[in-house]
């Protein structure tokens, strides 16, 4: 009789679930977005080793004649030349930008905005690698056909706006949905109120 008293007490029990939060993740979980930002960074290290062996450098070498080029330039600022010589700093303020996206891709559930994570990871990653080992990021990609392109880049540059475009492509498009669903329920409370007058008229 004992014993099925504290069975009873132990089922009668109310279940406390588990508190949600960013520290509740699995480290299993990273393995695959893990291998993508690795492979995605080791192909964008490969790109510019094949550039820097390819192409002298400030010299070009044309892809597509007129269109597409493959230079061999030294970036010691960000994207397109800009915060010129602050290579050490940005290399440092990586680490917090990388937290950042790690805290971020836990909260996240949509796999748009996870795949953006993945790839903006891949590209700092890839980016921050060449400013730790030769002080300058490789830049190779060009297109002299276009006169008011800023300058040349390189794949993780690719990685890095291709995630953040991703990102903000999600987000707008739950933005839209949202309000089309308020919108939605805002005319079906209208719809109710007209009905509830019809029917008190009546």
């Amino acid at each position: 009789m004992a014993a099925n008293a504290d069975k009873f007490r132990q089922s009668s029990k109310p279940k406390i679930p588990p508190v949600q939060g960013w520290w509740n993740f699995k480290a299993s979980a990273f393995i695959i977005p893990g291998t993508a930002i690795a492979l995605l960074a080791a192909l964008d290290q490969l790109t510019k080793a094949i550039a820097r062996s390819s192409v002298a450098q400030s010299r070009c070498m044309d892809v597509l004649p007129g269109f597409l080029q493959v230079v061999q330039g030294a970036n010691t600022g960000m994207a397109w030349g800009m915060l010129k010589g602050s290579s050490p700093f940005i290399a440092v303020l990586s680490v917090p930008v990388a937290a950042i996206l790690f805290v971020a891709y836990i909260g996240l559930k949509q796999r748009l905005q996870r795949l953006g994570i993945v790839l903006m990871a891949a590209g700092l990653l890839g980016n921050t690698v060449d400013r730790l080992v030769r002080g300058a990021v490789t830049d190779f990609i060009y297109f002299p056909a276009l006169p008011n392109w800023p300058g040349a880049f390189n794949l993780a540059d690719v990685f890095l706006f291709t995630g953040a475009a991703l990102i903000f492509t999600e987000l707008l498009v739950r933005f839209f949905a949202s309000r089309s669903e308020q919108k939605g329920h805002a005319a079906k409370q209208k719809n109710k109120l007209k009905l509830k007058r019809k029917k008190r008229k009546r």
